[in-house]
């Protein structure tokens, strides 16, 4: 799926990139840092949009964190 057709779904799937490209990987860190950008969130819906952007590329699990894999992209969110 194309992202803007994800941002436009929730605006969060934006956020949680940029949260991950500037080094924020661990599943509490980037649900911490998002509820302070965009308020509370429950787990279930935060877990539905990290699990969304894994099934689709833009993000992968590994180590025990969330990873963006593609270095372009990666550097396109931190901006």
């Amino acid at each position: 799926m194309e992202f803007s057709k994800l941002k436009k779904l929730s605006k969060k799937y934006e956020l949680i990139m940029k949260i991950v490209a500037q080094g924020t990987h661990r599943w509490s860190e980037i649900k911490e840092k998002l509820e302070l950008m965009s308020g509370k969130i429950d787990d279930k819906r935060f877990s539905d949009l990290l699990k969304n952007l894994v099934r689709y590329g833009y993000l992968e699990k590994r180590d025990g964190g969330y990873f963006i894999p593609d270095p372009l992209v990666e550097v396109a969110f931190r901006r």
